[in-house]
């Protein structure tokens, strides 16, 4: 079974839960609930039904949540709903709270968290530099090349996985070394499959 969130800990402590459906009862009239719930009151907004669009690293903890306020929050969760016009950027729990998931919002959360550090990981290997402006990376059975080039007098670089070429990512040249190496995570990863 999953952990659950640190609130229920200190939830069964005050009220004296003996058992998981206890401690989410007693949560249910939590304070902190009841703070997320004023605030998407107050905005005018529904209290269920949200669903996640996505989940996003900000690399710091220095995120505020649009709905409790908190100030240390470094992965976002951002939420919409069908009946409300603006999304809103939140931290775990309130996510959780606004889709009555909090586990699925944590579950989310870790998977972001394992994806930044594979990333961290990555970004850390050596590459080889084979000639001028041309580096390669062996890494989990693939050849990464990245080399530049030049187009009307500007220079960019060029990304190559297992001979097959990249030159634009997200409709734009690649303008550094870094943005190549982030795109070729990006691409290993899955996330531009």
């Amino acid at each position: 079974m999953p952990k659950p969130f640190p609130h229920i800990f200190t939830t069964i402590l005050r009220y004296g839960c003996a058992t998981l459906d206890e401690s989410m009862a007693a949560l249910e009239n939590s304070p902190y609930i009841a703070k997320c719930r004023r605030t998407l009151w107050e905005l005018g907004a529904p209290l269920t039904g949200w669903r996640c669009v996505r989940v996003s690293d900000h690399e710091s903890d220095d995120f505020t949540c649009e709905l409790c306020g908190c100030t240390r929050v470094r992965y976002v969760h951002v939420m919409e709903h069908p009946e409300f016009s603006q999304m809103l950027s939140t931290g775990c729990i309130c996510a959780g709270i606004m889709e009555e998931d909090i586990l699925g919002a944590k579950e989310r959360e870790r998977e972001v968290r394992r994806r930044s550090q594979r990333k961290s990981n990555f970004l850390k290997k050596e590459w080889v530099e084979a000639s001028e402006k041309r580096w390669v990376l062996r890494y989990k059975h693939r050849k990464f090349v990245i080399d530049t080039d030049s187009f009307r007098g500007r220079e960019y670089y060029r990304l190559e996985i297992d001979g097959e070429g990249y030159h634009w990512k997200d409709n734009a040249r690649m303008t550094s070394f870094l943005v190549a190496q982030h795109f070729a995570f990006d691409i290993m990863d899955g996330e531009y499959a």
